[in-house]
């Protein structure tokens, strides 16, 4: 079947949405309607409404009650333009109800939500997990603070072991269906944060999110934006206004990207690789990288550029994480990064080895010294697939 048929079409159709939080006896309307671009009509998108109403109501209650907020999100593009879409998008909701902006916003690592971050975090009133929090190894972490009665709002697109007490907007919510990725967490928060507000203008952030994460839903015109929020993560680090203005500059992202592509051409010209086969090619490289491009970036280009012809899978490793990229002849297989990533933590049971992520694109972090065995059992298990 074909996709566009079976999955919907991105339409630029307008739609009207009013949310309302009832207390006790009375419907009080928290924010008033307002016209709002839908990027994506689909099946799922309509199932997930309601939950984009429900956490645009929690964000609302939170902001107007003067709850103390913290936003924590993950550091790659999908991570990063969500925390700038909630950052924008709260901030200009505040400003129109003349309430103060104090939200602590927390650039995390990685997908995995730590306990550690859960301690620093205990003293908020509602924590939002961006693009990440969903899984198996951010569970005792988010329940910790359930626990301690602060209220969770997690916003992600990554496979979900669901915790009572939590509010998910994620299409894991429905189905497992590895396509639920698709819906990159930018795009869950724009559809969000247009709730509650004239903020359609934060479209461009979405958009450069899900080019950024390899979404079926990406439009390749934003690739340079993408790379430039991955260049500006590993060097300057600017602040949520300065990255709005740097991408809303035409000039500023044809000057970056092209400094941008030129590192990450002569990175990968660096590097050496093994490759083992199987039912499934394994293309092996060692990253020794110190800023600019990051792992992730350089992973996703390997896999763009290597070349074959075969269903393959490429590990990049260093001293403390393997990360996975799976192409498409693979994937058709019934290949998935995340199943290797489940099955070294299952058979290891070390706390201390946590990962995650999608079938094509998942990542292993562990402590220094166990690089060299379990890179060798994430070989072994990518050549047993059948």
């Amino acid at each position: 079947m074909n996709l566009i048929k079976s999955f919907g079409l991105i339409s630029n159709q307008i739609e009207t949405f009013e949310i309302e939080k009832k207390r006790d006896d009375l419907n009080i309307l928290l924010i008033q309607s307002f016209p709002v671009l839908k990027m994506i009509e689909d099946k799922t998108t309509r199932k997930l409404k309601p939950f984009f109403k429900k956490a645009a109501s929690i964000l609302s209650e939170g902001l107007i009650n003067k709850k103390r907020i913290a936003i924590n999100y993950h550091d790659d593009v999908d991570g990063i333009m969500s925390g700038l879409i909630l950052w924008k998008g709260l901030k200009r909701f505040c400003s129109e109800k003349k309430l103060p902006f104090n939200i602590n916003f927390i650039q995390a690592r990685n997908v995995v939500y730590r306990m550690e971050d859960a301690l620093e975090d205990s003293n908020n009133e509602l924590i939002v997990l961006a693009d990440m929090g969903s899984g198996e190894d951010s569970y005792n972490a988010v329940k910790s603070l359930v626990d301690k009665g602060v209220k969770v709002l997690v916003i992600d697109h990554h496979p979900l072991k669901k915790l009572e007490k939590v509010f998910y907007v994620n299409p894991f919510l429905f189905s497992n269906s590895n396509f639920n990725s698709n819906y990159c967490a930018g795009f869950l928060c724009f559809e969000v944060v247009k709730l509650m507000g004239a903020n359609d203008d934060l479209k461009l952030f979405a958009e450069i999110a899900l080019e950024g994460d390899y979404s079926y839903f990406k439009n390749e015109k934003f690739s340079k934006e993408a790379d430039v929020v991955y260049f500006l993560r590993s060097t300057i680090q600017p602040s949520f206004g300065n990255l709005e203005k740097t991408l809303k500059s035409k000039e500023k992202v044809e000057e970056l990207s092209a400094e941008a592509r030129e590192k990450l051409e002569k990175a990968y010209h660096k590097l050496s690789f093994e490759v083992k086969q199987n039912n499934i090619q394994v293309v092996i490289a060692k990253f020794n990288l110190k800023s600019y491009p990051t792992r992730a970036v350089l992973a996703n280009y390997v896999k763009d550029v290597y070349p074959t012809r075969k269903p393959t899978v490429f590990l990049s490793w260093t001293d403390n994480s393997i990360t996975f990229r799976v192409n498409q002849k693979a994937l058709d297989k019934g290949f998935k990064a995340f199943d290797v990533i489940d099955k070294i933590k299952e058979e290891f049971k070390n706390p201390t080895i946590t990962g995650g992520g999608h079938a094509a694109a998942a990542g292993l972090m562990f402590p220094v010294g166990f690089a060299n065995i379990l890179l060798k059992r994430a070989v072994e298990i990518c050549l047993e697939f059948k």
